[in-house]
């Protein structure tokens, strides 16, 4: 592409037209500017220029747009919001540093809703379709649903989704597709060049830049990769009564590059699902089982009231049922209800079928008669399927002649949801680029890559992921820098930090605040 001339279009924060800014009037300096582009987003943009150019303010999104020699059509090179509007080092210029639109999804709440579970894609197409219909973001970004497509992968229901942040909610998809298929092109996201917010796999060409003329230089790099992490070693503590459990979530390269482990805490109830099965309920008895929440929570029921397990202390008779089995092996259970008359007691026993071990939990009541307890796992519990199940035992004083009731109100065993920690696991894995370099090419190469093939270091061709940064003049002579791999030299080693804190950040506020069973 070579250019002819280019121009700023200006809009204000919520996308609305404000002035157009011709080349010659946009009083930049001869450093001129230099901005990254990705075919599913952008990156930074910065130039300087005097305060009366490009009349440019905090929060404002600016267009780059240029014409080539050939034709007077502009392309849209660059779109992105200002968020440094400062002095610079001359006091007659005015720093300007742009960044990606994608920055406006961390700030952006997700509206009040509860979707069902179905393919990724369509989930987060359900959700924008009714943030777009509410124009949370006028005209700065777009949604077409071709940019968010069905990626084959199922997300698990969304309860609730009110006042949470829109970018966890992507980080935290993106992380389950990229989990479950890690063979395959990763799912990216973000706000592209044309200001549609995009949702997939990169759709970007490869360039093959072996023989070009216009090829400036090419400097190779070397491999660093200072803080390497191929599993995540979680330790898990829903509540402060109950001991850690771990979980361990591994990428596949560490079958090659060998177990190399961080260690995180999560202290949250969303990464614990219902291993829970209900038995069928005694044939003719009229009892059912029915579920109480959104969260698999089961009462017995007879119609549609609960209905107690009694005993009377006379005959030693007893009605109703409680033989609840987990599916798969558990690490804590939770039993609510109440037990009438209080100054009865119920002893509620944990009882593996194996070898009749148990651990009997005497039920606290209150003068009420309702309890509340969670039960840890113990090692030897861990058995899964018709491993264990739960007993009552009453316990009467003797001048208690009447019924004694305890009426359930919450059955559940719990254990962590190991497909949610593997898509977060995915925020800290940090493994070496197999290339790392740098290719120059006289020439401002339109559309950006998502990929380049070179001849590497060792005089084979190898394609490798890339990130292109053009540099314009103010003359309009253009150049396409080819960023290959993640250099991590001792310079930036704490923004690398950075942005694992970054990562870390959203996979705390995605487990924080979406409700998902």
């Amino acid at each position: 592409m070579r250019l002819k001339y280019w121009r700023f279009r200006v809009r204000d924060a919520l996308g609305n037209f404000r002035h157009l800014v011709e080349m010659s009037a946009s009083n930049v300096d001869g450093s001129g500017l230099r901005f990254e582009v990705m075919p599913h987003d952008v990156g930074r943009c910065t130039f300087q220029a005097r305060p009366d150019g490009p009349r440019l303010a905090w929060g404002d999104v600016l267009e780059i747009e240029a014409a080539e020699l050939s034709t007077d059509e502009y392309t849209r090179l660059y779109r992105g919001e200002a968020r440094t509007v400062g002095l610079s080092g001359s006091p007659e210029l005015v720093q300007y540093e742009l960044v990606s639109l994608r920055q406006r999804l961390s700030e952006t709440e997700m509206p009040e809703l509860t979707l069902e579970s179905m393919d990724a894609g369509a989930q987060l197409r359900a959700v924008l379709e009714v943030m777009t219909a509410g124009q949370v973001w006028g005209n700065a970004i777009y949604y077409d649903p071709q940019y968010v497509p069905d990626v084959g992968v199922n997300a698990p229901r969304l309860d609730s989704t009110a006042f949470q942040l829109l970018a966890a909610y992507l980080d935290e998809l993106a992380g389950l597709v990229n989990g479950s298929r890690p063979d395959q092109a990763s799912v990216v996201w973000g706000v592209n060049v044309a200001g549609y917010l995009t949702w997939g796999v990169s759709m970007g060409a490869t360039l093959d830049v072996r023989g070009r003329i216009d090829v400036a230089a090419t400097e190779w790099g070397a491999v660093v990769c200072e803080n390497p992490c191929t599993a995540v070693r979680w330790f898990l503590r829903p509540f402060a009564d109950l001991g850690a459990v771990t979980a361990l979530s591994r990428h596949p390269a560490a079958a090659t590059l060998g177990r190399r482990m961080v260690r995180q805490s999560l202290n949250v109830l969303e990464v614990w699902e219902s291993v829970t099965s209900l038995p069928d309920p005694p044939a003719g008895s009229g009892y059912s089982w029915g579920t109480v929440s959104a969260e698999d929570r089961v009462r017995l029921q007879r119609g549609t009231a609960a209905v107690p397990v009694t005993f009377n202390p006379a005959t030693g008779a007893r009605e109703g049922a409680f033989d609840i089995t987990p599916d798969d092996p558990w690490s804590y259970a939770h039993f609510t209800g109440i037990v009438t008359p209080p100054r009865a007691k119920v002893q509620l026993s944990i009882v593996p079928y194996d070898n009749g071990r148990s651990i009997n939990i005497q039920v606290p009541v209150s003068v009420a008669g309702e309890f509340d307890v969670r039960i840890a796992a113990r090692t030897d519990l861990s058995l899964g399927g018709t491993g264990v199940r739960s007993n009552l035992t009453f316990e009467v004083p003797e001048d208690v002649t009447g019924l004694v009731t305890c009426t359930f109100k919450r059955v559940g065993y719990f254990a962590p949801d190991q497909d949610r920690l593997d898509a977060l696991a995915s925020a800290f894995y940090q493994l070496p680029d197999a290339l790392v370099g740098r290719v120059e090419l006289r020439s401002l190469t339109w559309p950006p890559p998502r990929q380049v093939t070179v001849v590497g270091p060792g005089g084979t061709a190898q394609t490798a992921a890339v990130t292109t940064e053009y540099e314009i003049s103010a003359g309009a002579y253009g150049h396409t820098h080819l960023k290959i791999g993640s250099p991590d030299p001792p310079t930036q080693r704490a923004m690398r930090q950075l942005q694992l804190l970054r990562a870390q950040d959203a996979a705390a506020t995605a487990l924080t605040g979406l409700v998902r069973r």
